[in-house]
């Protein structure tokens, strides 16, 4: 191979084409600020979280968004992010647990934590949703955010949420109005792939090849 094959070589590479995963949000509740917070330490609870039902179809969830409230002072803690199948109150687990690490509680301060990466196949539009606290600061006392429900994209029930009592068990108690946890779910449709398709990887390797040729050549 000579320089000028070379052209001929790189212009492989120019139609490399790569399936990108889109996410959409298929559930909303980031709108209006109800101005209440339900607090772990009130149940106590070990879990707080609602049932809800998802908007679009994409059905991969990516990313999750919820928003604490933070009483104490400032301190440290990790936060657990848990799926269940829809039931009475709630279903079979679905998936893991995906935890977010050291979160920074500012004192007397709200903030937002994501759980990035999920990459979680649900098999329904229905869905219940927990965050449990471990490890926290002593001088944190935590909460998450009530918000008015969202009409679209998703929907939830504003009569109860859904939470666990710190023996494990699980309720729907009533809350009123506005009952409804700061929650964002992102998901893409199943089998999206963010790696290049078979015949780029063909077309990468083909050029590869040509371009290690010419290096020997000139070598």
């Amino acid at each position: 191979m000579n320089l000028k094959q070379l052209p001929a070589a790189l212009a492989l590479f120019s139609g490399l084409t790569f399936a990108t995963a889109q996410a959409a949000i298929v559930y909303d509740n980031t709108v209006s600020d109800s101005g209440q917070t339900i607090f772990f330490g009130e149940g106590p609870y070990s879990e707080i979280g609602d049932s809800i039902v998802l908007g679009g179809s994409e059905r991969r969830l990516t990313d999750a968004t919820v928003q604490f409230y933070n009483s104490g002072g400032e301190g440290t803690f990790d936060a657990t992010l848990r799926f269940y199948l829809a039931g009475v109150p709630v279903g079979a687990p679905w998936g893991g647990d995906y935890t977010a690490f050291g979160i920074l509680a500012p004192e007397f301060g709200v903030f937002d934590v994501t759980f990035s990466n999920l990459a979680l196949d649900f098999p329904a539009n229905d869905l219940v949703f927990t965050i449990s606290i471990a490890n926290a600061d002593s001088v944190l006392y935590l909460g998450l955010n009530l918000f008015d429900p969202p009409f679209s994209p998703g929907t939830s029930d504003t009569g109860f949420l859904i939470v666990a009592d710190d023996q494990g068990q699980f309720s729907a108690p009533s809350a009123g109005d506005n009952s409804n946890p700061y929650f964002q779910l992102q998901a893409e449709s199943a089998g999206t792939s963010t790696v290049p398709e078979p015949n780029t990887w063909a077309l990468a390797a083909t050029g590869a090849a040509l371009l290690a040729a010419l290096r020997a050549r000139r070598g």
